[in-house]
């Protein structure tokens, strides 16, 4: 909840937070890039060591990725929020400085980021799920 301020925050200041907004977008951008690339890899790292293993290990390694996928996923959802966040009141600042408002926040850029993890922890999840169900339905 903001509080009503009635006085205007100095250019100095306005500056500075013009400066930090700018590096936490970045900062979001940057995560939102980085993440479903780090998941990618960790899953095929995670799937490659137990494919040689007790047959109920693939099953269930392919079950916990595709859990953590799905953590990765709602991650990956707030970090696109606190981006898009950062960028209107970057807009914000701008304006009240008389700049050009030049921030802007394409989700188009970053959008294709959030998908890729979509199929993976989706077909992992189902997939280690029927082997595992299918392998021990009889114990």
């Amino acid at each position: 909840m903001k509080l009503p301020i009635n006085k205007k925050a100095s250019t100095e200041t306005l500056q500075v937070q013009l400066q930090i907004l700018n590096e936490r977008s970045r900062w979001y951008s940057n995560q939102l890039w980085q993440v479903p690339f780090l998941y990618i890899a960790a899953t095929g790292a995670l799937l490659g060591q137990l494919i040689d293993k007790q047959v109920y290990y693939l099953p269930l390694g392919m079950i916990v990725t595709g859990l953590l996928g799905g953590v990765v996923f709602i991650h990956m959802r707030k970090l696109q929020n606190g981006e898009g966040r950062a960028v209107r009141a970057l807009r914000d600042i701008e304006e009240e400085l008389g700049l050009e408002a030049k921030a802007e926040h394409r989700k188009d850029y970053t959008g294709i980021l959030l998908h890729t993890t979509d199929p993976i922890w989706c077909i992992n999840a189902n997939v280690g799920n029927s082997i595992f169900t299918q392998e021990f339905q009889y114990l």
